[in-house]
C-alpha cells in the first residue's frame, strides 16, 4: 500500500540525517578539540609591530636631503588652484539661487567646495598669523550660511552669502599670501 511506502521513505532519510549529523559532529570534535597548544603562554604579547607613520616622520626628520624627502608640505600652487576652483564654483550660486535649484547649491557645496575648508586649513596652520586664522573661519561661515540659506529655500540669503564669501576668499588670499 502507498501509506507503508512513504513510512519507509521517512525512517530512511530520518536515518541518513542522524548518519549524517553524528558523523559531523564526530569530525568537528575530532579535527577542532584534539589539538595540543605549542605555543608558549604570552610569548606574542610581547612583539612590538612596526609602525608605518612613524616610520615615515623618521624618513623625513632626518632632513640630510630634502630633494628626497617623503613629503615636503603642502604645493602652494596647488592650493592657490583649489582655490581658484573655489571662487569660480562661488560664482555659480547666485544663478543656482535664482533658478531655485536648492539641491544642486547643496552638491556645489559639498562636492566642489567641499575641499574648501581643508585647503583653508592646510594654509591657515595655527602657527599662522592670527588674522590669517580669522579670515579662514569668517569663509567657512559665510560657506555655512549659503548652505543654510539653500536649506531654508532662501535665494536673497544664498546669493548675500556667496558674494559675501567672494570677497572674503579675496581678503583671506591677500593675508595669507602677501
Amino acid at each position: 500500500s502507498p501509506s507503508q511506502g512513504s513510512g519507509v521513505e521517512l525512517s530512511s532519510t530520518l536515518s541518513r540525517r542522524a548518519v549524517f549529523g553524528a558523523t559531523g559532529v564526530l569530525a568537528g570534535t575530532f579535527l577542532v578539540g584534539s589539538s595540543p597548544a605549542w605555543a608558549k603562554y604570552g610569548s606574542s604579547s610581547n612583539m612590538e609591530l612596526p609602525n608605518y607613520i612613524e616610520y615615515l616622520m623618521e624618513k623625513n626628520s632626518q632632513g640630510a636631503n630634502q630633494g628626497k624627502a617623503l613629503y615636503k608640505g603642502a604645493d602652494p600652487i596647488v592650493l592657490l588652484r583649489r582655490l581658484q576652483e573655489a571662487d569660480s564654483r562661488l560664482q555659480e550660486v547666485p544663478k543656482l539661487a535664482e533658478a531655485r535649484k536648492w539641491s544642486q547649491i547643496q552638491g556645489l557645496l559639498t562636492g566642489p567646495l567641499g575641499t574648501l575648508s581643508q585647503t583653508l586649513n592646510q594654509i591657515a596652520t595655527p602657527d599662522s598669523d592670527p588674522k590669517v586664522q580669522g579670515a579662514s573661519k569668517k569663509l567657512k561661515a559665510d560657506l555655512i550660511a549659503i548652505g543654510q540659506g539653500a536649506s531654508k529655500k532662501s535665494d536673497t540669503a544664498c546669493i548675500a552669502n556667496a558674494e559675501a564669501a567672494s570677497k572674503d576668499l579675496v581678503s583671506f588670499l591677500e593675508l595669507a599670501f602677501e
